[in-house]
Order: structure tokens, then sequence, then C-alpha cells
């Protein structure tokens, strides 16, 4: 039976558990998310248990693969550590298959972010969410895409999932031509 990792990724505010969410209506896997792993553990700011939370979702990531359960996982892939994880999949014969979720602006994410909070929901700091999400992107288009299998990129600024492009290890088909330059135009504007 094919073990399969199921990768919702993106930037703070995108839409990620949403799509996970629905994913999971259709797909009985496990998920493992570290927001879900430190609302768990909290009374209400999950910033107090992060550390430990982060620490829980790595266990409860490896844990599954070694396993050789399928599973899906939600990430921001802001950061580097990710790969590791990867490699690891890789190495246990995984089928990975990454949907990255964006916003065409990191604004949008701040504003979502502050619609969520109101909602009861947990709050990141407008400068982390800014800060990631042009790391997210940059991750994702320049090293974590070619790491899968498959790859799904897909747009959520109009609270809507449109898939934009897709793409395997040889290549990739765009769907929503301006979505794709405009994504790409914001790949080129990270350091900025």
């Amino acid at each position: 039976m094919e073990k399969r990792a199921i990768i919702v990724a993106g930037p703070n505010g995108a839409g990620k558990t949403t799509f996970a969410k629905e994913y999971l209506k259709e797909h009985d896997i496990p998920y493992i998310s570290a927001d879900a792993i430190a609302e768990q553990m909290s009374d209400g700011d999950i910033r107090e248990v992060a550390l430990t939370a982060g620490r829980k979702f790595f266990s409860e990531l490896y844990g599954a693969i070694e396993s050789g359960k399928s599973f899906i996982v939600e990430t921001t892939l802001s950061g580097l550590s990710f790969r590791r994880v990867l490699q690891q999949m890789k190495r246990a014969s995984y089928t990975i298959t990454i949907i990255y979720i964006y916003l065409e602006t990191p604004e949008f994410c701040v504003a979502r972010i502050e619609e969520r909070t109101r909602s009861g929901g947990h709050h990141v700091p407008d400068a982390d969410v800014i800060r990631r999400f042009y790391r997210s992107i940059a991750n994702f288009w320049k090293m974590y895409k070619i790491e899968a299998d498959r790859w799904y990129l897909i747009c959520n600024s109009t609270q809507q999932f449109v898939e934009v492009a897709r793409g395997q290890r040889e290549g990739h088909s765009i769907i929503e031509e301006r979505l794709y330059d405009s994504f790409l135009e914001t790949i080129g504007s990270e350091d900025e």
C-alpha cells in the first residue's frame, strides 16, 4: 500500500487549516498541525506553549513516518528545518505531495489573521506574518517543490481555492497565467 505524505503549506493566514479540514472530510488519515497541538495544550494564548507544541509536532510527525502511515501535515515552510523531514519521508519511501496555498500579498494574510483573532482564533504578530510570507513563498518555490513527487500551487485571495499551477519533478503546467505571473513577481520581491 502506498505511503502518502500530504503537506498543506503556505504563509500564516492563507487558509491551510480550512483546506486540510476539507481534505479530511474525504480522506481518513491522521492530521498533524503544530497550531492544533498548541490549541490543545493552551487555555488561551498558544504562543505560551509554542515551543513545547513545536517539539510535540515534530515528535508526532517523525512517529508517523516511522510507523509508515499516510498522513496530512500543515506547515508554513518559512524555515529550513522541514527539509530534514522531507528527506526522512523519502528514505521511508513516501509519495510526497505539497499543496501550497498562498494569498497575493502579506497584507491579505495580516487581515485574515485579524479576522480570525476576532472570531476567537489564534493571533500571529504582523511582523512575523510579513517576514514568514516572503520566506515561505521563496522556500516553497526554490527548495521544497523540487523535493516533492507532485505539487499544487493554490491561490486563496478571493476566499476560494483557485489552482494556479501543478507540477512534478519533470516539469509543471500553468492553469491561471495571471496569478502565476503575479506569484513569480512576489518571489522576485522577497528581499525588498
